[in-house]
């Protein structure tokens, strides 16, 4: 009996298993509890800093492209919201309409951070007594924050990309669903490091 013909898979043909409903759940919590206290640490260092540093006038500016940022990244969650929405739905042009969209806003708020260090790094008195001013506390959480933003970034590039190709539907969508609880707690981090870095400055 001659052999059966092996038939060529290529690796971009292989569609990934979708984890059942609830099974990545305690992990995605833990990264979030592992990621809140990353966060948490750092105020509390910033605060440590603060309290021992000897008193001073000098204050540091918010600039007001941050609140540009800040509509950035919750343009980045609604599109999410809004997405997850569409596919559960089986709306797919819609869905990726949205996925598109939350993909721009990522990277317009790294684009808006970019101008916004710029401009902190232009108060000359505040960069000079960087402790007094609270100037190292602006740019040590924004560029925490912001790296993992550029995480999400990398993670919003396959998602789109995916829906692009309709690799989800109503079904398999799981994986969409976990990068739009990544997003919403990125933003909800972002509004605390907001009004904690505008009570302290």
């Amino acid at each position: 009996m001659a052999a059966a013909r092996a038939r060529i898979v290529w690796p971009w043909q292989v569609r990934t298993p979708e984890i059942p409903d609830g099974a990545g759940t305690f992990g995605l919590a833990l990264f979030f509890v592992s990621l809140g206290m990353l966060f948490l640490a750092s105020v509390v260092g910033v605060l440590v800093v603060r309290l021992t540093a000897p008193e001073g006038a000098v204050r540091v500016g918010f600039p007001a492209i941050g609140w540009g940022s800040t509509g950035a990244l919750a343009a980045v969650s609604l599109s999410m919201h809004l997405g997850v929405r569409a596919i559960r739905g089986d709306r797919k042009r819609l869905f990726q309409g949205w996925m598109i969209a939350a993909l721009a806003s990522a990277l317009a708020f790294l684009i808006l951070q970019t101008f916004f260090w710029t401009q902190l790094l232009g108060q000359e008195l505040a960069l000079e007594r960087t402790v007094e001013s609270g100037l190292y506390a602006f740019l040590l959480l924004t560029s925490l924050h912001a790296a993992h933003v550029l995480g999400g970034l990398v993670m919003q590039i396959l998602v789109t990309v995916r829906a692009l190709r309709n690799d989800y539907w109503s079904l398999h969508c799981g994986q969409v669903r976990g990068a739009a609880l990544y997003w919403h707690f990125i933003d909800l981090v972002w509004v605390a490091l907001v009004a904690f870095l505008l009570a302290i400055r």
